[in-house]
């Protein structure tokens, strides 16, 4: 009986959430951030790391130069078009989850940094028009929705070099019966999202 109460305690009592994403080239890693009675307990989500990152130079400059061959500014446009296909289809169930999440979660802060480089300097220079405007709009309607206490976005051009990296962290307090609920509506939506596109 004590176990049930513990476990129902744990649903319904408001928690602190982390969530951390980041991207290189070498890289990427989601990690969840739960404080328990002032504990904080992490839970890695998905954590890939290219071989070979860690031992040389040669290795490093190879998925540079793997990276940077990805990233044209004809790529970087399907990537924006593709965005912006993504919400056109799923905007009414993003707009549903945004809901539910206002009611039932307190955003404290959203912290975003991109750093990329084109293949041109010029091309990058026009696209890092188009990130801060993207980046300021999604932000900002995040903040309509659910409402976010402090913001902080960073925009880092590189015009010598090929890459693309992304550092996203989040701090929420919810309870964790509604963050279930939250990650199972994303989930959803994720499937609608696929069957829509493809």
């Amino acid at each position: 009986m004590g176990v049930v109460f513990l476990i129902l305690l744990l649903l319904f009592m408001p928690m602190r959430f982390g969530i951390r994403y980041e991207k290189t080239a070498a890289l990427e890693k989601i990690h969840v951030y739960v404080s328990v009675f002032g504990i904080l307990i992490r839970i890695p989500i998905h954590n890939k790391e290219e071989r070979g990152t860690k031992n040389t130079d040669k290795d490093k400059g190879k998925l540079q130069e793997r990276s940077g061959q990805e990233l044209t500014f004809a790529s970087f446009k399907e990537h924006v078009d593709a965005f912006g296909e993504v919400f056109e289809v799923s905007k009414n169930e993003l707009k549903n989850m945004l809901s539910f999440a206002r009611k039932h979660l307190s955003c404290k802060e959203v912290d975003f940094n991109i750093r990329f480089g084109l293949d041109d300097a010029a091309k990058t220079g026009i696209a890092t028009g188009a990130v801060w405007t993207s980046g300021t709009f999604l932000l900002k309607l995040i903040d309509t929705l659910i409402g976010i206490k402090k913001i902080k976005m960073n925009v880092y051009p590189d015009f010598n070099e090929k890459k693309f990296e992304i550092y996203l962290k989040s701090i929420l307090i919810m309870q964790p019966i509604h963050f279930i609920m939250i990650v199972n509506q994303i989930r959803d939506t994720i499937k609608y999202i696929k069957t829509k596109i493809n």
